[in-house]
């Protein structure tokens, strides 16, 4: 099998979780563990038993799985940070400026942090939304915008770390296009 297809498969079957289902748009993972087979969920049961068949198989030497395997050797992407879709939204409706900073502060596939169009495409935020969101929080800001994402971002880093633990991201220095 081919290992780019692999790889898909491999995080389609792990992002089952993020599907929802029917009018009350609860999460398929959460309706599968009370439901016993309805319309809603019936299409998706043998993908679920694919992808624990999946996720537990031990093919690789070291005792892991192979899905286990590929995502070791992949950089992360955005839902290794934020699974659900949609932390960067605040109570109120606001996009939240510590996600936003923070995910341009961490690696991303490049290396650098996430771009602005990778953000906003997977948080699903259109352009004017996300042009306001710019505007309001660079407005007033008198130093470099690199610097001010730069030390905005070691803030909410350690923000996330207090909150959620686990994963210490590796902190990237943010450069203007024209530094490369």
């Amino acid at each position: 099998m081919d290992t780019l297809y692999k790889r898909r498969a491999i995080t389609f079957l792990k992002n089952l979780h993020r599907i929802k289902l029917g009018p009350s748009r609860e999460p398929l993972m959460q309706h599968v563990k009370t439901c016993s087979g309805c319309r809603d969920c019936l299409m998706y049961r043998p993908l679920i038993k694919k992808r624990e068949i999946l996720l537990n198989a031990t093919e690789v030497a070291a005792g892991i799985s192979v899905a286990q395997a590929e995502e070791l050797r992949a950089v992360h992407p955005i839902h290794y940070f934020y699974p659900n879709g949609d932390e960067i939204r605040l109570s109120n409706g606001d996009l939240d400026p510590d996600v936003y900073f923070y995910l341009k502060n961490v690696d991303g596939y490049d290396g650098r942090g996430f771009t602005d169009q990778q953000i906003w495409d997977y948080f699903n935020i259109n352009k004017s939304e996300a042009q306001k969101f710019k505007s309001k929080l660079f407005d007033g800001i008198k130093e470099p915008k690199e610097d001010y994402i730069n030390g905005q971002g070691l803030k909410a880093i350690n923000k996330y770390k207090e909150q959620h633990g686990g994963h210490f991201a590796t902190k990237i220095k943010y450069h203007s296009k024209s530094n490369k």
